[in-house]
């Protein structure tokens, strides 16, 4: 790490400080004046932390370690602190801000399509001095990536959700690496080494001791760290239960002191999980937790009447004399020579532009599945809207079909953009706020980066959309060139808009829902207000102001003075030529209107650009906030002790024939590459043994894993998995699915399955009443829940919310710990864990395994990938299977003879050091410098040689002799029938959907706002000629409900899916289950808000009321809400990118309402036959025929009369002019029945096409 410069040496002094969470408060809490009480997270801790030094601050999971390190660096949010936090004995706000704090959060928020090396490259660039040379800085990165074993996966994508990229333990060191090459002089990690195995935490620490050594202070919070880790850290601050119970220098002194209080660390036990021990509450039974407490109350206590015994100036240590370094040691070791009163020189502004454009064009550009589905979205869209206004004929209804299409081409495909861009950039700001918050770059240079980086494919897309369209519709063609500059600058310019636009409403909210929300409203006042609709004269006097600020007028208005100016139309239908400069004299738009409207659209990217940047740089959204701590379960139901009794199913052995698994990646005009994930793996997983997986990162054990429970890889769209080997049950192959995951439990390492609004107690409750067999009772069920609960030591935590990323509940280690529990619930023949004790403290940990072993030795097979085990759990191993880099196997067998099997080999295992830490650092590969690479590999090829040369067949030699598994004997696990499961997922989900009021009145306001949004434009509505053209407009936008539906289903349904797959794959219940309860939730919602949208858009503005019409229109808003919805569930059904999922169904809605009739009542015979299985035209003819029934009148001026411009009289007028041709779908007022049942059936065939969709695709996951 030489390439890292000097740092400003700060100290940094912590006195009496408490700190407490503020609990937010329903609607409910107020109105009954019930303020929630704080909850007290940290009280009264003191200490000083000199320069040159790293601080690991210990304790349980719990106690308050996050927040201590959040509230340190600064980013403490809805919390209240007491004491002082001083930097240098100043506020530490400066430092901050100026760039000399950096710290690692606990979630890796990383550019998915970026490889390693990018990433780490990009950040040097964008922070690293600008007085280094590029070649230093790329030498830096290098350095940096050795440091933390990043060599071998240097040149692979990071990798998301769609595309498999690095491991989560990989992930994690490139988030270290970021950090590490901002070189602050602060550095603050949260749980850095977890997700990491042995070696590579050994490693990243010896580097964060090496930065330390050279005047940083650093703070880590650490949950299980190895011996010779702690032997590292320079001082411990060691927490229970938010107190303080030590703090001082590590090593010998430390356990001094707790040696002089009566507790003695036993020989060959690794001192840091000594001290977690006797720190932390054993909340398993009651005898347990009130020894423990008292024990830990007594260590609290005892710390307090030590440093009250040392004098005011000492009085946060326990330092000996000659140990404490002065103020004067300080700056002569460390000299002050950095200036602090400036901001930390980094690449200036414009070079930080030009960095996040290459790094945003390589980004985006490798996203294939989004840039594949907005070409799709362009073709088609273009394709369908040019058929439906497909050579428009120079006759009166073509002329006015021309309006029609303009509208279409200047609304439509930008509000199709902007739900895609909307969610897009919720996703892109993670990585932005993290990027933010460590002061990578400023605002500006991201929000222009970003954009400019876009303006190809923002220029390419709509000039491909132009070029469909202009040609399909057939505009003039008179002076083509010019015509079809302005045609195709407009809709460019409009979506530079919509791009910014759509930033702009995330700058205002993170989340989707309500970001869609701010866009969608926003939207209709600027389609209302574009002189489509109603006339731009018409608008009323208070919001015809939005007209002069509207893109979409702007650009309604270029198009349409574009193709009408000084044209002139034959009109032979009508005996005379049509003027264009009349229609646009009808629209109240300008002659060559075409100056002000290119001003106005440049205007209107600018503002919106500027308002980002300004909200984005002074409005600070905290992403996550403390959930509420729920008041316990009154009525508390008597726990009935679980026994692990001897397992009385079938004993299962796992073995593996030469298991190998090959991914093939074949980019865009590259070669295809293939890559080893694992690698002829044999061995056998016994029954009644705790077998171990262990290896470092990316060596291929959560791959493995999924191997073994039959689960699917997911890989991106050019990659592909080739499976090779047998994974034998009892010497049975089983191809179902079904029997396997009846066999097997899996717990992942992602803990996403988890509904956030639930507690603790609710979710293992649900769980086991889910997943439990039906010869249970209630009673015995949630007893079973309660006693797992107990036994996980939940206990203390049982009424907190889950929470999620924008919610902060449980901690990582008791989400772990919740995850591990719903499995144990059901007692499987098979628990296979990815991680069982990643993100756990060591106490915690060693009773998971504890508990595992015990499992274990009731017939079960306990199967666990393992990064760090402490020496305690490594003992209780039976069975270990090492891999090596490339999935290759480097031992298996019994874990006691692992030690005399590599000593067979020359390498000697001292008996004080863990055997699993020497072990895993002899079998992973040191990428720090050329010389200990080459010797590291050569040291893991010798070991794997001797592997396949002499104990390849051992392990398969000696496993269990039972009886073979006979398939026709095991029946996959029964799911709860529908009957029982029901009304549990109802009740589970309308108590998440209740503690989520935000998402739900989201819901219910994308639709009621825009009946809201209708009434301020068009209350009241009379009954002259124009109101015609406004009540078709009303009708027409509230087909864009549709779109609601779609924003309601992106919102929700991917959440509830993924936890529809984890337990689906757990044979809890069935799919048909799951649908009926996420309907009976979703749709009374749908049906309160439909009425309440009719009652603004019927009744306030005017329109033809009666109790039928407005029954009828409440029913259609509701049918096509519905069906927006069904859409968007299909697509997310069967596509698992989002972004693209988005796309497609924004394209197929976006269809389905201009084909309604009301804007395309003439369209192509073949498009009317396909447009008759969509319910959008039959709801659309319900509304119309309803409004403009046989008792509408309309009346005429005498101008209008005697100039022959009185067209309506009646409704009947109006039908006839809708009517179209003889062929096309009608609107006849005697069918309105048939409208209803129609469209109310198609709805319902939607909602069931959706429901087989998700069924196949739950089934085939």
């Amino acid at each position: 790490m030489d390439n890292f410069k000097e740092v400003h040496p700060i100290k940094v002094e912590v006195r009496n400080l408490s700190i407490s969470i503020k609990q937010s408060s329903t609607i409910m809490d107020r109105i009954r004046s019930n303020t929630p009480e704080d909850i007290k997270v940290i009280s009264n801790i003191s200490f000083d932390a000199n320069p040159g030094q790293i601080f690991a601050i210990m304790g349980s999971s719990g106690s308050g370690k996050t927040t201590l390190l959040h509230t340190m660096a600064g980013r403490a949010k809805n919390s209240i602190m007491t004491g002082d936090i001083l930097f240098d004995g100043i506020n530490p706000k400066q430092f901050h801000s100026n760039g000399n704090c950096g710290y690692v959060q606990q979630f890796d928020y990383l550019m998915p399509h970026l490889t390693v090396r990018e990433t780490l490259m990009y950040t040097a660039e964008l922070r690293l001095p600008s007085t280094m040379s590029i070649i230093e800085k790329r030498q830096s990165v290098e350095s940096v990536i050795l440091e933390l074993g990043l060599k071998e996966c240097a040149d692979t994508v990071i990798g998301d959700s769609w595309v498999k990229g690095i491991s989560g333990g990989e992930k994690r060191r490139v988030s270290v690496g970021c950090q590490l090459l901002l070189n602050p002089s602060i550095l603050f990690l949260d749980e850095p080494t977890t997700g990491l195995d042995a070696y590579s935490s050994h490693n990243l620490i010896e580097t964060l001791k090496s930065l330390a050594d050279r005047g940083r202070t650093i703070f880590i919070t650490i949950h299980q760290p190895r011996s010779d880790i702690f032997n590292i850290f320079d001082s411990v601050i060691l927490l229970a239960k938010g107190n303080m119970v030590y703090a001082g220098p590590a090593g010998t002194t430390i356990m001094n002191y707790f040696e002089n209080l009566c507790f003695v660390c036993p020989l060959n036990i690794n001192p840091a999980d000594y001290i977690i021990d006797i720190t932390s509450v054993d909340g398993r039974t009651e005898e347990d937790k009130t020894f423990t407490e008292t024990r830990v109350s007594k260590l609290i206590q005892d710390w307090i009447t030590n440093t009250a015994k040392l004098s005011m100036e000492k009085s946060n240590t326990i330092l000996s004399q000659d140990s404490i370094m002065e103020s004067k040691d300080i700056d002569d070791k460390f000299p002050k020579s950095i200036v602090l009163n400036q901001r930390r020189s980094g690449a200036n502004w414009f070079s930080q532009t030009l960095i996040l454009i290459r790094r945003t064009w390589v980004n985006q550009f490798r996203d294939r599945m989004t840039l594949w589905g907005m070409f799709f979205e362009v073709i088609f869209v273009g394709v369908v809207f040019g058929s439906v206004y497909f050579q428009l004929p120079e006759e009166l209804p073509g002329v006015l079909s021309r309006r029609a299409a303009l509208y279409t081409i200047s609304s439509i495909q930008t509000y199709l953009m902007l739900i895609f861009f909307v969610n897009k950039i919720v996703s892109d700001m993670k990585v932005f706020d993290r990027e933010r918050t460590d002061r990578m770059y400023r605002v500006f240079p991201y929000v222009m980066g970003t954009f400019i980086a876009q303006i190809p494919l923002n220029v390419l897309f709509p000039t491909i959309y132009s070029f469909i369209m202009y040609f399909m519709v057939g505009l003039r063609m008179d002076d083509f060139a010019i015509h079809f500059f302005r045609f195709a600058s407009a809709n460019v310019l409009a979506h530079f808009v919509i791009v910014a636009f759509s930033q702009f409403s995330v700058s205002v909210a993170r989340d989707f829902s309500t970001a869609s929300l701010i866009g969608n409203a926003l939207y209709a006042f600027f389609s209302y207000s574009c002189g489509f609709f109603i006339q731009l004269d018409s608008i009323p006097v208070y919001l015809r102001w939005i007209s002069k600020i509207s893109y979409l007028t702007f650009e309604f208005r270029l198009l349409s003075s574009n193709e009408f100016t000084d044209n002139v139309y034959k009109c032979e239908d009508v005996g005379r030529p049509c003027e264009g400069n009349s229609i646009l004299e009808s629209l109240a738009i300008e002659r060559n209107d075409y100056t002000y409207t290119y001003i106005g659209l440049v205007g209107n990217w600018l503002v919106f650009m500027i308002l980002s940047i300004v909200l984005l740089q002074y409005y600070k959204i905290d992403p996550t906030k403390h959930a509420k701590q729920l008041q316990k379960t009154k009525k508390k139901k008597e726990v009935v002790e679980m026994e692990l009794k001897e397992f009385n199913s079938r004993k299962v052995d796992l073995t593996l024939k030469n298991v190998s698994l090959e991914l093939t990646t074949k980019p865009m005009f590259r070669s295809a590459t293939n890559k080893m994930l694992l690698s002829n793996i044999s061995g056998t997983f016994s029954h009644s043994s705790l077998s171990i997986v262990m290896g470092g990162s990316g060596t291929g054990k959560s791959t493995l894993l999924s191997l073994l429970c039959g689960r699917s890889l997911s890989v991106g769209s050019n990659s592909k998995m080739k499976q090779s080997g047998s994974i034998l049950f009892n010497g049975k192959e089983i191809k179902d699915q079904s029997i396997i995951s009846s066999i097997c439990s899996f717990v992942r390492q992602s803990d996403d399955h988890l509904l956030p609004s639930l507690t603790c107690r609710e979710t293992l409750v649900y769980a086991a009443r889910l997943r439990l067999p039906q010869s249970f009772t209630e009673d015995m069920k949630v007893s079973r829940a309660l006693e797992v609960l107990r036994l996980l030591g939940l206990s203390h935590c049982a009424d907190t919310i889950v929470g999620s990323e924008t919610s902060k509940g449980l901690s990582g280690g008791e989400k772990r710990r919740l995850s591990i529990g719903i499995q144990m619930l059901v007692d499987p023949s098979v628990l296979i864990i990815d991680e069982p004790t990643s993100g756990l403290d060591a106490f915690t940990a060693h009773h998971i395994m504890e508990t595992l072993k015990s499992i274990a030795n009731t017939g079960r097979t306990i199967i666990c990938s393992i990064h760090q085990p402490r020496s305690d759990i490594f003992v209780m191993f039976d069975h270990i299977l090492l891999l090596t880099l490339g999935g290759r196997v480097a031992y298996s067998g019994s874990a006691k003879s692992i030690i005399p099997y590599f000593q067979q080999m020359d390498i000697d295992i001292p008996t004080h050091i863990n055997p699993a830490d020497l072990i895993l650092d002899v079998t992973s590969i040191d990428f720090r410098n050329s010389l200990a690479e080459q010797q590291s590999k050569k040291r893991i090829e010798d070991i794997i040689t001797v592997w396949k040369n002499t104990g390849n067949n051992v392990d398969l030699e000696k496993s269990s002799v039972i009886d073979q598994l006979d398939v026709g004997e095991i029946y996959a696990r029964k799911m709860l029938p529908m009957s029982k499961a029901f009304p549990i997922l109802l009740e589970r989900s309308y108590l998440n959907i209740k503690r989520e009021p935000t998402i739900l009145l989201s819901r219910i306001l994308q639709v009621v706002s825009l009946g809201i949004i209708q009434a301020l434009f068009f209350t009241p509505q009379g009954n002259d000629q124009a109101s015609v053209q406004n009540r078709l407009g009303i009708l027409q936008q509230s087909n864009s409900v549709l779109f609601v539906g779609l924003l309601n289903c992106v919102a929700a349904f991917p959440t509830e899916k993924a936890v529809l797959f984890y337990e689906y794959n757990d044979r809890a219940y069935s799919v048909e289950s799951f649908f009926l309860a996420y309907n009976l939730l979703e749709i009374p919602v749908e049906i309160v808000s439909a009425f309440l949208f009719t009652i603004f858009t019927q009744i306030v503005v005017g329109l033809n009321v009666s109790w039928t019409n407005y029954i009828c229109m409440s029913l259609a808003i509701f049918g096509l809400v519905n069906t927006g919805e069904s859409i968007g569930i299909m697509f997310t059904s069967i596509v698992g990118h989002v972004g693209f999922s988005v796309s497609m169904t924004s394209c197929v809605l976006g269809i389905f309402t201009v084909m309604s009739g009301i804007m395309s009542s003439d369209m192509p015979l073949f498009l009317d036959r396909i447009n008759r299985i969509s319910p959008v035209p039959y709801f659309a003819r319900l509304m119309v025929v309803n409004e403009f029934d046989s008792t509408s009148r309309f009346t005429c001026t005498t101008e209008e009369k005697s100039t022959q411009q009185c067209l309506y009289e009646t409704g009947d007028d109006v039908l006839r002019l809708l009517k179209g041709s003889a062929d096309t779908m009608s609107f006849d007022p005697n069918q309105v029945s048939f409208y209803l049942v129609v469209g109310m059936a198609l709805a319902v065939f939607y909602r069931l096409v959706s429901y087989l969709l998700l069924r196949y695709r739950t089934m085939s996951n």
